[in-house]
C-alpha cells in the first residue's frame, strides 16, 4: 500500500494562501485542483454562520475540536523525551473507545500501527512543508 502525502488532503489544500510558495509548488504539481480549491477556498468557512451548512451547535464542537488540535501541535514536535510514561495498551484502548462513543460513535476499533498508514510528507502547515517523513512511531 502507498503512503498518502498530507499535501492532498482537504485540510492542507484549504491552508495553502494563494500565491504563497507552498500554493505554487503544490499547484504546479497538481493543476487539475487549482480552480476547484480556489472555489472552495473562496466560500465561507465550515463554521461561518453564512454557511450553508451552518449549525450553532455543531459549529461550536467543530471549533472546539479545531482549537484543541492546534494547542496540542507544540506537544508533538520535537526528539521524543528519554523519561517515557509506561502504561499498558489495553488502558488507553479503552479510553479512546470511550472518548469515541462520548463523541457519538457507536463502533470504534484501534489498530496497530502500520508504515503505510502514516502519510509519506508532511504538508499542512508552511513550516514542514513538503518534508518527507522518515521517523514513523513505534
Amino acid at each position: 500500500m502507498t503512503r498518502y502525502d498530507e499535501r492532498d488532503t482537504m485540510f492542507a489544500r484549504m491552508n495553502y494562501e494563494a500565491g504563497s510558495p507552498e500554493y505554487r509548488d503544490y499547484y504546479s504539481m497538481h493543476p487539475e485542483l487549482k480552480e476547484v480549491d480556489d472555489d472552495l477556498r473562496g466560500r465561507p468557512d465550515l463554521c461561518d454562520f453564512s454557511s450553508p451548512s451552518y449549525e450553532p451547535f455543531e459549529a461550536s464542537e467543530v471549533r472546539s475540536n479545531f482549537s484543541l488540535i492546534e494547542d496540542l501541535r507544540p506537544l508533538c514536535e520535537g526528539m521524543p523525551s528519554n523519561n517515557r510514561f509506561r502504561s499498558d495498551s489495553s488502558s488507553f484502548t479503552d479510553l479512546v473507545k470511550r472518548v469515541a462513543h462520548d463523541f457519538g460513535a457507536d463502533l470504534v476499533g484501534v489498530a496497530e500501527m502500520k508504515p503505510e498508514f502514516y502519510y509519506s510528507h508532511r504538508g499542512r502547515h508552511r513550516e514542514h512543508y513538503g518534508k518527507k517523513i522518515t521517523d514513523l512511531l513505534p
